[in-house]
């Protein structure tokens, strides 16, 4: 059964763009961002609880991180969906992250390591799924079924085959 997958554009928040990791804002500068924040909130979440319903969509995946999703994040909690977060990177929560961390309803990371820093980090269970295929002491990958794909490809034995799957979008 193939289900079908649904992407709105336009949903991209915060609207202003700033390096997190330069620090905090201050002053007036800090309660406009704050302001602003809100109000996009304001903007974009009514529209997308309508959406999310009128589509039925059960479940919503956040690719990477929580920030720039977080309209959406209320809006599926809203709308009665399920959320999966799937993180990539290396880097910590920030506060507006770490104080919606509890609407996710999963987390799942790349890596064992990956699920173990955001577990510590975030107080919450991650769970780690690899990237790839059977093979190098994960799953099972038979001499057999090894030896037959080999054989598939024209690769010989001696030969270093290396694979690459993913979708352009």
């Amino acid at each position: 059964t193939q289900v079908p997958v649904l992407i709105k554009r336009g949903w991209r928040f915060p609207w202003i763009d700033f390096d997190a990791s330069r620090g905090r804002f201050r002053g007036l500068k800090r309660i406009l961002t704050q302001i602003s924040y809100l109000a996009q909130l304001l903007i974009l979440v009514p529209g997308m609880v309508r959406w999310l319903k009128r589509q039925g969509i059960q479940i919503v995946h956040l690719n990477n991180e929580i920030l720039s999703h977080t309209p959406l994040l209320i809006a599926a909690k809203a709308a009665r969906c399920r959320s999966i977060c799937h993180l990539h990177g290396w880097r910590n929560f920030t506060k507006i992250e770490k104080m919606i961390l509890k609407n996710v309803d999963r987390f799942v990371c790349i890596s064992d390591a990956g699920a173990k820093y955001f577990s510590e980090l975030s107080g919450r269970e991650v769970t780690g799924i690899p990237n790839g295929i059977a093979g190098n002491g994960r799953g099972s990958c038979s001499d057999k079924s090894r030896r037959e794909a080999r054989e598939s490809y024209g690769i010989e034995d001696g030969q270093v085959a290396v694979v690459m799957i993913g979708r352009l979008v």
